[in-house]
């Protein structure tokens, strides 16, 4: 996913500190947002590492801010990845479905109005905290990522989507991804209700999606369109 030639520019957010007794940070999320960078030729400049723990959600907010602020100047993000903890009403990095709309407002300063976000975290794709995704579709109207989206959209936002996890599971190997688009059913319609899986459990293309996001292309798909991942993994499958 080399970025480099064509001037594509990718911010990552990513949490730095381990909860108590645990290694989600260092054993998920900065591993994961190390090379989702290489990957993606992101400079060390466009990376934040944000302290989830020890610092309170408007600290959080604070330093989200700040790096945006950085970012305002110049060419505005095409991609945004975010490494953290996410639950079904918000990320751990400081914003809720409340606050949706601020973390839109800090959008707007770094991000192009097409933006690709991506969201390797729990849950965030969710209306509900607990899912069993192999027995439900997408249960995702009114989760995080679709309130986040439709503020988008009130916004101004165009042309990208978000892609977020139904489900508990590995920051980037999670197979259960929703992806909401910024496109508006109508004009004036901002509500758009939910997301649609980028590939449905069960169906021909589930054992090579799972199979694939054991590859670089866990750091890939955000940057591609439905029909793209489809024909990857058909390729994949053939070949692999």
């Amino acid at each position: 996913m080399s970025n480099a030639e064509n001037n594509f520019k990718t911010l990552i957010i990513h949490g730095s500190v381990n909860h108590f007794g645990k290694h989600d940070a260092s054993g998920a999320f900065i591993p994961e947002a190390k090379e989702f960078a290489l990957c993606s030729d992101a400079p060390a400049a466009n990376i934040l590492a944000l302290d989830c723990v020890r610092q309170k959600p408007f600290r959080r907010r604070l330093e989200v801010e700040k790096f945006a602020a950085i970012h305002s100047r110049g060419k505005k993000a095409d991609l945004l990845a975010i490494f953290c903890h996410g639950w079904s009403n918000g990320l751990q990095i400081g914003y809720g479905k409340n606050s949706a709309d601020e973390f839109v407002n800090v959008l707007k300063t770094c991000c192009r109005r097409d933006v690709k976000i991506v969201l390797y975290a729990c849950s965030t794709a969710s209306a509900t905290k607990q899912v069993k995704a192999k027995k439900i579709g997408p249960g995702t109207n009114g989760g995080f990522a679709d309130v986040l989206r439709d503020e988008m959209l009130k916004q101004g936002f165009r042309g990208g989507w978000i892609d977020a996890h139904l489900t508990a599971g590995h920051t980037t190997r999670n197979p259960f991804v929703v992806r909401f688009l910024t496109e508006p059913i109508f004009e004036d319609e901002f509500d758009v209700p939910g997301g649609q899986w980028l590939i449905q459990p069960k169906t021909k293309l589930w054992k090579s999606w799972r199979r694939a996001l054991l590859t670089d292309f866990r750091f890939e798909f955000p940057t591609l369109q439905d029909y793209e991942i489809s024909r990857h993994l058909d390729f994949y499958s053939e070949h692999y």
